[in-house]
């Protein structure tokens, strides 16, 4: 899904959706601890980030880390409806690109502009998918880091 044009749809179609979500802060947690990653990512924004000009530069969708709404509790409603709006677009056949990929295919996805997923493999294909991540991101300077820091006792 192409996460501009999701913000779009909303703000054309649902303006006051569109203004709280992105207005109100919602924090983000996110933790890996395993023998190949560690990574520790904490946030504090709205789903949608506008840039200085108002401009969409970023669409976070992630239902699994979203935390804390710190909005006022008589927000809290409305927020979760707006909520259920933008991932009711974000599903629609509308938005939704779906590519199939054979063996030794390479994706390069820019992951401020794309939501991706992946559907279920297809067993017997005789081809093993494997799904590397190679992200460079402000998020994830910002979680090596914290845990350098905090691996050195530095505060």
């Amino acid at each position: 899904v192409d996460a501009l044009m999701l913000a779009s749809e909303l703000k054309e179609g649902h303006k006051s959706d569109y203004e709280l979500l992105s207005k109100q802060p919602v924090r983000f947690h996110r933790s890996v601890a395993s023998p190949t990653e560690e990574a520790e990512h904490a946030a504090c924004r709205p789903v949608i980030g506008l840039d200085e000009k108002g401009g969409v530069q970023r669409v976070t969708v992630d239902e699994q880390h979203r935390t804390i709404f710190d909005g006022a509790p008589s927000e809290g409603g409305k927020f979760l409806e707006s909520a259920s709006v933008l991932l009711r677009l974000l599903y629609s056949e509308k938005l939704v690109v779906s590519q199939g990929f054979e063996c030794g295919d390479i994706v390069i996805l820019d992951a401020k502009r794309v939501l991706w997923g992946k559907t279920a493999l297809k067993a017997g294909t005789g081809c093993e998918m494997v799904c590397e991540g190679g992200f460079v991101s402000r998020d994830d300077a910002l979680s090596k880091a914290k845990i350098l820091r905090r691996r050195l006792g530095a505060p």
